[in-house]
């Protein structure tokens, strides 16, 4: 028999204004549903798998909770004191490319901000996944040129994109000003969202080069990213270091220390490899090729990148 008809069951009927927003819900929940597939089609793997299991370990969710509303309390004020928001009157250059990023990735353009807080030393996202913040060092907009500027509103726009926003505030929050609430999960909170920001910033830079197509201003606004607050960014420059990624010496020109040189050294060749893939070479797309990689074989590659010293 045909199922009896929903006014048969004693289901309340639903106003106008209820069902507008019941309809609203459901479009966000398949909007961000259809954002997760688009993101999830050029993401890291490794990185998206350890980002689910994380969503299931008490520490992490602890942080998580904890840490959010500490953002919210006292976090975003300390983040944005003397910020001046991004907007088409306002740094009207960077609303631009901002929104321009956003499209290519089909996400919404975050309100952003440009902070002139010494601390704030990296371009990064904060918050919700629906409530998020983007903040820029002032110091990039004077040293940034116009393409790695772009770069680095991607690669950030990347990790909204992924979800990455919870995850990268409560680890924000564990390393500036933890409540005494999070001290008892502070540590372990701590060695899992390190651990997976890690592939989170592979992921990030992923979507920097599919909007940019260009791997030198990435390769260089990363190493101005690092080396904030060590020397001049004017003054750094990419194009020796290039040459000697296997080096494990930090090139001079880049004034990073041996860690950062590392870590640009092997997010750099990630780039190299990603941009070898199907992928990439088709634009977001699938195509084949002799010489292109699968994401697959493309992850392998990194994943042992990651794993070396």
């Amino acid at each position: 028999m045909p199922a009896a008809p929903c006014k048969l069951l004693n289901v309340p009927s639903l106003t106008d204004a209820q069902l507008s927003f019941t309809g609203y819900v459901q479009e966000h929940k398949r909007a961000a549903l259809a954002r997760s597939r688009e993101a999830s089609a050029y993401s890291f793997g490794p990185e998206q798998r350890t980002r689910q299991r994380l969503a299931r370990v008490r520490p992490v969710m602890l942080a998580l909770e904890l840490g959010l509303a500490q953002f919210e309390k006292a976090g975003r004020a300390a983040l944005l004191e003397g910020a001046v928001e991004i907007n088409s009157v306002q740094f009207s250059s960077l609303s631009k490319a901002l929104a321009q990023a956003a499209a290519a990735l089909g996400v919404p353009p975050p309100r952003a901000f440009v902070s002139p807080t010494v601390g704030v030393h990296e371009t990064n996202v904060f918050g919700t996944a629906d409530d998020c913040i983007l903040v820029l060092p002032a110091a990039f907009v004077d040293h940034l040129s116009s393409e790695e500027l772009q770069c680095t509103l991607a690669s950030d726009l990347g990790r909204i994109h992924n979800d990455h926003t919870p995850l990268l505030t409560a680890l924000w929050v564990l390393q500036t000003d933890a409540p005494t609430a999070l001290k008892w999960v502070a540590t372990p909170a701590s060695l899992l969202l390190t651990s997976w920001a890690r592939g989170a910033d592979i992921t990030a830079d992923r979507a920097g080069l599919l909007v940019s197509r260009n791997l030198a201003a990435m390769a260089t606004a990363l190493a101005k990213r690092l080396g904030a607050g060590r020397r001049l960014l004017s003054d750094i420059r990419t194009e020796g270091a290039l040459q000697q990624l296997d080096s494990e010496q930090p090139h001079p020109d880049l004034g990073l220390d041996v860690e950062q040189w590392n870590q640009w050294r092997t997010r750099v060749k990630a780039l190299r490899l990603f941009e070898r893939t199907a992928f990439y070479q088709a634009g977001g797309g699938v195509t084949s090729g002799s010489s292109s990689l699968t994401l697959a074989q493309c992850n392998d590659e990194i994943v042992k990148l990651l794993g070396a010293p």
